[in-house]
């Protein structure tokens, strides 16, 4: 399969099982939101639905074997149609998933990179970057706790 026996995305193994459920900061409003994973080719592909009352998205994370890094495509319902976003590569470093991506939407396309934090097995802290003029301005940030239901 190639880098090792478990195949090159295992590092996305702590995604998968139960579901993830958006933790709302103390006195603020809890949206709903709700993601899940599951391997659809061990080490080679993974499947992700997130629900929030705007609609489900479904992404498709798979090792690319020509580029030799792991890419992604996230499409889903939006308040206002499609939502699209091209995940041109992710990567853990150290306890942290890194995502750079592409969205595009009827007013043309953003770029962004996504921060993944991993304190511990069952919680993540996520945040986001727009990428803008040779610089980085965070956007949003929320944080996930794993539940088994």
């Amino acid at each position: 399969m190639s880098v090792d026996d478990k195949g090159p995305l295992h590092f996305m193994d702590r995604l998968v099982g139960g579901r993830w459920h958006y933790l709302a900061p103390e006195g603020g409003p809890d949206i709903g939101m709700v993601h899940s994973f599951a391997w659809q080719l061990p080490g080679a592909m993974l499947v992700s639905e997130s629900r929030a009352p705007g609609g489900t998205t479904y992404g498709y994370w798979y090792w690319h074997p020509g580029e030799g890094r792991g890419k992604m495509l996230s499409v889903g319902q939006a308040l206002e149609g499609i939502s699209l976003a091209e995940y041109s590569e992710f990567r853990m470093d150290g306890d942290t998933l890194i995502c750079e991506l592409t969205t595009h939407d009827a007013e043309g396309a953003k770029h962004y990179r996504e921060e993944w934090q991993f304190p511990d097995d069952d919680h993540y802290h996520w945040t986001l970057f727009a990428l803008q003029d040779g610089g980085e301005q965070e956007v949003m940030r929320a944080r996930f706790e794993r539940r088994t239901e």
